[in-house]
């Protein structure tokens, strides 16, 4: 009373178009033929190059700017700097904060030993003052310096305040 039709639906009294699930012994586990899929091959081939395409997009894409790398290689080095004026206070010692030309990064010496070294970016860059060099003191003043950092055509003045030993950033 039932017909099976191509695609496995049944055609009965009941309803135009019911489901069939076929039996052991109408070839059940076989995908009927007219169903096509993809092979797995085909699928690595285009998740891989979906892959290397979102890649390309993400690491130079809309939500990359100068700007942007500008103000992160601005916050490492107020970072930096602040942790050294807080070294020299817990320390009780003078702690001088240096920039490494040929290296790139800025480097903190306390005691004549190196405490930290942070690496800037490329492109990045700092100009200084005659001896290049921040200087904080215990009793949390400073010797007065200042620098002027540079990224990919982004800048801003970096000074201390003597008396105080705040980093004073100008725009």
């Amino acid at each position: 009373m039932l017909e099976t039709t191509r695609r496995g639906w049944s055609k009965g009294p009941l309803s135009l178009a019911s489901p069939h699930f076929p039996t052991a012994s109408e070839g059940a586990g076989r995908i009927p033929p007219g169903i096509a899929g993809f092979t797995l091959l085909e699928t690595i081939v285009v998740l891989v190059v979906a892959g290397l395409l979102l890649g390309l997009v993400v690491e130079r894409g809309p939500l990359h700017s100068a700007r942007a790398d500008f103000n992160v290689q601005r916050a490492r080095v107020l970072a930096l700097l602040r942790m050294a004026r807080l070294d020299a206070q817990l320390d009780g010692a003078s702690v001088s904060v240096k920039f490494e030309p040929v290296s790139g990064a800025l480097v903190e010496i306390a005691r004549h030993r190196v405490v930290r070294r942070v690496a800037l970016a490329r492109g990045a860059g700092i100009l200084t003052s005659a001896d290049g060099a921040f200087v904080f003191f215990s009793d949390g003043t400073a010797r007065q310096g200042a620098w002027r950092l540079s990224v990919e055509g982004y800048g801003t003045s970096l000074r201390l305040d003597p008396l105080t030993g705040r980093i004073l950033v100008d725009a």
